[in-house]
C-alpha cells in the first residue's frame, strides 16, 4: 500500500491484490475450523476490495503493454496511434488517482480496522472458546478438494477461454492453500506448490 502511494509501478497493486487473495484463503481456512458470520463478512469485504482494484491493474497492465517497443513500432504509422496512446495513458493516470484515493480514504481504512480487530480479537476467543483444529489437517482436507476439481476438468487444450481463465484460478487458490501450509507439512507440500505454479 505504501509503495501504491509513493509512486507508480504495476507491481505494486499486483502485489498487494496477490496478498488480499491470500488472506482471504487464510480466512476461509479459518472459517471452516471456526464457523463464524464475522469470518465471512472480512472475505466478502477483501473482496469486494480487490473487485475494486482489479480494472486498475487491467488498465496499468494494457498500458505496459502498448508502450513496449515493438508494438509502438508496428502502430506508430497509422494515424490514430498518437491520440489512443495519449487517451489510454491519461485514462491510466485517472485511474491510478482513484486507486491512491480509495488506498487512503474509508473504503481502506474501515475493512483494514475491522480485519485487525477480526484477526487479534475475534479468532483468538473462537480459537478458545472452540475445539482446537490442527492445522495441517484443516488445509490438507482443501488442498484435496482444489486438487480434485482441478484434475476432474477436461484437458486445458479442450476448453474454451473462459473456462481456462478458470482452471487456471483454481491452480493459483490451490497453490496459495498449499503454500500456507508448507511451514507445518515439508518439502512433499513444497513441491506441490511449485507444480501448481507452474
Amino acid at each position: 500500500r505504501e509503495a501504491i502511494r509513493r509512486r507508480v509501478d504495476p507491481e505494486d497493486l499486483h502485489d498487494l491484490r496477490v496478498a488480499i487473495r491470500r488472506l482471504r484463503v487464510a480466512l476461509r481456512l479459518c472459517n471452516q475450523a471456526w464457523p463464524d458470520p464475522r469470518s465471512a463478512a472480512r472475505v466478502r469485504e477483501l473482496f469486494r476490495l480487490s473487485a475494486r482494484l482489479g480494472p486498475i491493474r487491467d488498465s496499468q497492465v494494457w498500458l505496459q503493454f502498448l508502450e513496449q517497443a515493438p508494438v509502438g513500432r508496428r502502430c506508430r504509422r497509422d494515424r490514430g496511434w498518437q491520440p489512443y496512446i495519449r487517451a489510454i495513458r491519461q485514462e491510466t493516470a485517472g485511474k491510478v488517482t482513484r486507486l491512491r484515493r480509495i488506498l487512503s480514504g474509508p473504503e481502506w481504512t474501515g475493512p483494514a480496522s475491522r480485519l485487525t480487530r477480526h484477526l487479534r480479537v475475534d479468532l483468538a476467543a473462537l480459537a478458545e472458546k472452540k475445539a482446537r483444529v490442527p492445522f495441517r489437517s484443516l488445509g490438507a482436507q482443501k488442498a484435496r478438494q482444489i486438487l480434485r476439481q482441478i484434475y476432474r476438468e477436461p484437458t486445458p487444450g479442450s476448453r474454451s477461454p473462459a473456462e481456462f481463465h478458470e482452471l487456471r484460478r483454481l491452480c493459483r487458490r490451490g497453490r496459495y492453500v498449499v503454500e500456507a501450509l508448507a511451514p507445518v507439512s515439508g518439502s512433499a507440500v513444497r513441491e506441490l506448490a511449485r507444480i501448481l505454479r507452474a
